[in-house]
């Protein structure tokens, strides 16, 4: 037969039931120690033989077992800017990262389309490998041609994670029209669904216009688009070139280059440059910026 023993410390009762004890309460304990009351603490508090350091919480892992944990689960990063292939080591204690995946922004000739973007969560494995592919930007050009941008990607374990490189723009015969698209993502195997993605913007139209200064002096003024902006920040493409022609004296007048691609965002299209009707050409595209990719852990 369970027995109890009550006894009282300072009007305190204290009961002792089958190895479990109550304090401020007359009622069977229920754990090793029952306290009906406040708790005050002045050394320190362990979970499971273990003392947390400064701005840890008590929590419980996925296990049910009470521990020391942080209050977010990714306090660090990893960022690669530059076009090229990398190898990321998962460190210790990590089991799941957030990346961010943003293709490459085409060059400009008339305009150049912005990267994807990309973001997903992956669990991973301490020690093992995460793949890193960065687009590069396309190159500017004249006379309607430039470069697409590169596709970004991050590949773990059977699943990519893929944001597609801005387009150059191209002509349409039958339209009359110019087009500049924005990059797309691709995701691998199509049943993940930890992800959230947006494309990247298109890139915006040129304009000209003719102007008469004086009765013998006429401009031809060209504003080159703006890139189109990576998924992340549509609006961020950069800007084109203005150009001031003055027609009567056959010379440039005034003139601004367009953004370069080392002040854009990672992914932005690049700028247009001058398309001159009564020169009969284009000149003057940004190229567009390199991908990106960043790993949160």
């Amino acid at each position: 037969m369970r027995k109890s023993i009550i006894f009282f410390l300072f009007s305190i009762p204290f009961i002792c039931f089958s190895q479990n004890v109550g304090i401020g309460t007359t009622l069977p304990p229920s754990e090793k120690l029952d306290v009906n009351g406040n708790i005050n603490v002045t050394g320190t508090i362990k979970a499971n033989g273990i003392d947390g350091t400064a701005g840890q919480l008590l929590m419980k892992n996925s296990s049910g077992n009470l521990v020391w944990g942080d209050i977010s689960s990714f306090k660090n990063m990893a960022t690669y800017l530059a076009a090229g292939a990398f190898s990321w080591t998962v460190p210790d204690t990590v089991r799941s990262i957030i990346v961010e995946v943003a293709g490459g922004g085409a060059g400009g000739t008339i305009w150049g389309g912005g990267g994807a973007y990309i973001t997903g969560l992956l669990t991973v494995t301490p020690g093992s490998s995460v793949t890193v592919s960065i687009g590069a930007g396309g190159a500017g050009g004249a006379g309607g041609s430039s470069g697409a941008g590169g596709i970004s990607q991050v590949s773990y374990s059977g699943t990519t994670l893929s944001a597609t490189g801005g387009l150059a723009a191209t002509f349409d015969n039958v339209n009359m029209a110019y087009s500049a698209v924005g990059g797309n993502i691709v995701v691998s195997p199509a049943t993940f669904r930890n992800y959230f993605g947006v494309g990247g913007a298109n890139g915006k139209m040129n304009h000209v216009n003719f102007v008469q200064r004086s009765a013998t002096s006429f401009f031809e003024i060209s504003s080159g688009g703006n890139g189109g902006g990576p998924g992340y920040n549509r609006e961020s493409g950069m800007r084109g070139a203005y150009y001031v022609y003055d027609i009567s004296a056959a010379a440039v007048f005034r003139r601004q280059t367009g953004e370069s691609s080392n002040r854009a965002w990672p992914g932005s299209g690049g700028g247009g440059g001058y398309s001159l009707i009564s020169v009969g050409g284009f000149g003057g595209g940004g190229s567009g910026a390199d991908g990106m990719v960043i790993i949160h852990y």
